[in-house]
């Protein structure tokens, strides 16, 4: 009985030293960030407008892969990233790519490239006007012209 007990503080312990220290980034907070071409609309619409604008900034820096392209390979690639505390973007990740093959992974790298590139944001807020981490995911659509 005694080994157990010790076993499981030991385990409690371990467990607690394991803990990190960096919050969890949200989805929705009572502000979100905001980009600074939309910090002057009320928030309905800022956030509108820095969907928008993420996907337009995102579009304008994207290099269709010319293997894609040979490839007639179109899809969306779906990014997730991370406007921290500062309101810099980080932890840009690819969430779901367009597929596996190698037309279609230079897409998703592409993707994820573009994001990389986005501005700092107003950083978002919680209820009390401290400056929290948010999770944002953005689609990356590859059309080609026809």
């Amino acid at each position: 009985m005694k080994n157990l007990l010790l076993l499981i503080a030991l385990f409690i312990s371990f467990n607690a030293l394991g803990q990190s220290t960096v919050e969890r980034p949200v989805r929705v907070c009572e502000n979100m960030p905001k980009l600074a071409q939309c910090a002057d609309e009320d928030a309905k619409s800022s956030d509108h407008c820095t969907q928008m604008t993420v996907m337009q900034l995102v579009a304008d820096e994207i290099n269709y892969p010319t293997v894609a392209q040979s490839a007639g390979v179109e899809g969306t690639a779906y990014v997730s990233f991370i406007v921290e505390k500062d309101g810099s973007v980080n932890d840009v990740k690819l969430m779901r790519g367009p597929g596996d093959s190698e037309a279609q992974l230079a897409l998703s790298a592409e993707a994820v490239r573009a994001v990389r590139l986005l501005p700092d944001f107003t950083p978002g807020t919680d209820e009390e006007g401290k400056a929290i981490r948010v999770n944002f995911v953005t689609p990356v659509r590859f059309l080609l012209s026809k």
